[in-house]
């Protein structure tokens, strides 16, 4: 009579070890009952759940055969609690849902404070974990949200983490906030058993890891390192498993790798949501690694034993990282197939967090495979969701490769919700892959054509003290000199060739060190092997995005869109702005590399203008003629072409004012006439 008048209130104070005493104290035959072994079994959750389970496993059948539906729902909540807090295999959770199922609604009819403390976290984590679609799940979380801040004691143990996972896969941000702000007071100030600080800790460490605070992550796992030191394998292995993790979602691969050889040495082979993880993460470090075969071989296995475990989640994020490594060696059929069954997994429904992945990943998928347009739509509906839900990173998609590199750089290309790529890029410092264009936010910009100018994150930077010239120099000759490698010693002997011994040597070191200064970082300008060179990863350059431009015109096939060749000259015209280091030409290589750039640039756009002209553009032609001739007055070949167009648009007297301009210009600038072919067309105006 004490026990079912007083067990309840002293659990919800925390008071279990008193009440656990109690029964202890009891005769046999009393402790035998289904009420005894229920409350045991509670009391023993936090310290030994496997024990807890056998009791509330007794007791659930006493109040079965006793009739007393309430006392078995109870029952089952409590086995739930202890079956997903042993993370084992949630498999074992299945006998207890229909009993959850049918009894929750009556439940939440006549609930009140006591027992949400203690029913709550079970019947939580049994609907979020194995039923994360069914539609009591939504309003459990509201219901333990709103006891967040009234004194849980040991409830807070799983009913915690588990909103926490509910929150992040749902895509509700905010409300995530202020439980992980809760977690992180628990484990700092929480004398709790070390198992349930570990289970706080990892909560907190996924959390971070997949929304991008790395830095976080790292702190907290290796905190949780330090809490298992002396703890027995299984638990040592969890917390290897947590920095193997954080290290992956930074990005480092060799701490990742000792850390996962070290939760091998230690895991219990049996434990099937620890194999899976273990699986699922060295899939992530072949990623990391680029291994694409190994990757694709470790997600297969992931996929395996992520379903022997029972766990949704598990399962469908291997089948997530199938899809991924699949697509990376090519087998098409093979992650098609995958695919679907994300999109069709129940887990699927409710969890936006996948689908921000799922999004990311197909969009490599169709990229891979040449689908375009299905690859821009899947970028946009990982962007949608990404920018609703608060989410931009993920350790799969940062971990293979440029991948994120180049779907950003996708979506700037084609307009895909282009804030929401700069913010990615800048946030997580997305190395520029090759090609990306001016719409990349790159940390450097270097203009040399028409004018000479640094830009730092877009912001001009302006060096005025006469002691930089040199520095300057180094960067101009660096370009000059095609972005390096550029060997050390040429460099010394071109700024510094009356310098002996290693005084040459000690001057480029200063004048480095004041360049990197400068441009505010040393990743832009880089000292490798004696040679020196700039990070096109980093640092943009009109000359580089020129050339890039202009070599686009040689792979443009005959007979294409006249529109896609005129937008394809304005971007050029648009970079070409004037001459190749005007006025700087007293360093060695400017002139030559000027004489090449200006050859180039006439020659390209001369070969756009051609195609304009065979597609029957002829006015569109003459304008880019003309903007050319703006740039190159002396390109005669230009001017012909320029002619040419405008007779055949009957503008004689324009034709003829190109004409002449020509002339002065080659008059005044070289003493020249014009060459026969052009005194021919002028022949050919006067006689219309």
């Amino acid at each position: 009579v004490l026990l079912d008048a007083h067990a309840g209130r002293f659990t919800a104070q925390g008071r279990t070890r008193m009440v656990s005493d109690w029964i202890l104290a009891l005769p046999e035959n009393t402790r035998a009952s289904a009420q005894a072994c229920y409350w045991l079994g509670f009391c023993e959750l936090a310290v030994d759940p496997v024990t807890a389970l056998a009791h509330l496993e007794r007791a659930h059948q006493g109040f079965v055969a006793a009739g007393d539906a309430l006392g078995a729902f109870y029952a089952a909540a409590a086995a739930a609690d202890a079956v997903v807090f042993i993370g084992a295999n949630l498999h074992a959770i299945e006998p207890w849902m229909a009993v959850l199922e049918s009894g929750t609604p009556a439940y939440l009819a006549r609930r009140d404070a006591e027992t949400d403390l203690r029913v709550l976290p079970g019947l939580l984590a049994a609907f979020v974990h194995r039923r994360t679609d069914h539609p009591l799940t939504a309003p459990l979380a509201d219901l333990a949200e709103r006891l967040l801040d009234l004194p849980l004691g040991a409830s807070q143990r799983i009913l915690l983490g588990t909103l926490a996972y509910y929150l992040l896969w749902t895509g509700q941000t905010p409300r995530l906030q202020r439980i992980v702000i809760k977690i992180d007071r628990m484990c700092a100030g929480s004398d709790s058993a070390p198992a349930t600080l570990l289970r706080w800790y990892s909560v907190g460490v996924l959390i971070r890891a997949l929304l991008g605070r790395v830095d976080e992550a790292l702190d907290q796992a290796r905190r949780s390192l330090s809490l298992a030191a002396q703890g027995p394998p299984t638990m040592r292995a969890k917390a290897h498993l947590l920095m193997a993790l954080a290290e992956v979602a930074a990005r480092n691969a060799e701490p990742a790798r000792l850390h996962l050889t070290e939760a091998a040495g230690l895991m219990d082979p049996t434990n099937a949501i620890d194999a899976t993880t273990y699986e699922f993460q060295r899939g992530l470090l072949t990623l990391l690694d680029g291994d694409w075969p190994q990757a694709a071989q470790l997600m297969r296995a992931s996929v395996a034993s992520g379903r022997a475990s029972g766990w949704p989640l598990r399962e469908h994020i291997a089948l997530l990282g199938q899809v991924l490594s699949a697509a990376q060696v090519g087998a098409f059929d093979e992650a098609e197939a995958a695919l679907r069954e994300v999109l069709n997994h129940p887990f699927y429904a409710v969890c936006r967090w996948h689908h921000w992945l799922a999004g990311l990943i197909e969009a490599q998928l169709a990229e891979r495979r040449g689908q375009r347009p299905r690859a821009l739509t899947a970028l946009a509906a990982a962007f949608a969701v990404g920018r609703e839900c608060g989410f931009d990173f993920g350790p799969m998609p940062y971990c293979c490769g440029d991948m994120m590199s180049r779907l950003a750089a996708l979506a700037l290309a084609h307009h895909v919700d282009p804030a929401f790529a700069q913010a990615i890029i800048r946030r997580h410092r997305l190395p520029a892959p090759p090609g990306a264009g001016e719409s990349w936010p790159w940390a450097l910009r270097i203009r040399t054509l028409g004018r000479f100018g640094i830009e730092r994150d877009d912001t001009a930077s302006v060096a005025s003290r006469k002691e930089s010239r040199k520095v300057l120099d180094l960067l101009k000759l660096l370009i000059a000199w095609g972005g390096g490698p550029v060997p050390v010693a040429r460099l010394c002997a071109a700024l510094w060739p009356e310098a002996e011994g290693d005084a040459a040597r000690n001057s480029f070191d200063n004048a480095l060190h004041r360049l990197r200064k400068l441009l505010g970082t040393d990743d832009h300008v880089l000292l490798h092997a004696g040679g020196l060179s700039l990070n096109a990863a980093t640092c943009w350059t009109d000359l580089a995005a020129l050339d890039a431009c202009l070599a686009e015109v040689d792979t443009l096939p005959v007979g294409d869109d006249p529109a896609r060749t005129a937008a394809l000259a304005e971007r050029a015209l648009a970079l070409y702005l004037g001459p190749f280091l005007a006025g700087e030409d007293d360093l060695p290589g400017v002139l030559t590399s000027r004489a090449r750039v200006e050859a180039r640039f006439t020659r390209q756009m001369t070969a756009l203008g051609a195609r304009l002209e065979a597609a029957g553009e002829a006015a569109a032609a003459a304008r880019l003629y003309r903007r050319v001739v703006e740039q190159q007055p002396l390109a005669e070949d230009v001017v012909r072409r320029l002619i040419v167009c405008l007779l055949a648009l009957g503008q004689r007297a324009e034709a003829y004012e190109a004409y002449r301009r020509c002339r002065q210009q080659l008059s005044v600038l070289l003493g020249m006439r014009p060459a026969r072919e052009t005194e021919a067309l002028v022949e050919s105006i006067r006689n219309l």
